[in-house]
């Protein structure tokens, strides 16, 4: 009868192991899920500033800030000024 508590006692103490480390897989799960979600979040706060970006990269693009529209949309845009630039751009490679 002594031997058979010590391997009651034994499989008991297995148990009460195995339910710890079940609970500790559990926590470590929950931790990966709230890592996983706050990626997720940075992820799409990313995605949405790049998307706003390339709108603001396509504005620029399509004209908004070129020629004529330059100095429409940017009052101190100097044309003489962008002609002496090109000018000292000539002279340094003279």
């Amino acid at each position: 009868i002594r031997e058979e508590n010590q391997i009651i006692e034994a499989a008991r103490a297995d148990a009460e192991a195995a339910r710890a480390e079940a609970a500790a897989a559990r926590a470590d799960a929950e931790a990966a899920r709230a890592d996983a979600a706050a990626a997720k979040a940075e992820t799409s706060s990313l995605a949405a500033k790049f998307e706003d970006f390339q709108r603001r990269m396509m504005t620029l693009e399509t004209g908004s800030c070129s020629g004529a529209s330059r100095q429409s949309s940017h009052p101190h845009y100097d044309n003489e000024l962008d002609d002496q630039s090109i000018d000292a751009d000539e002279e340094e490679d003279a």
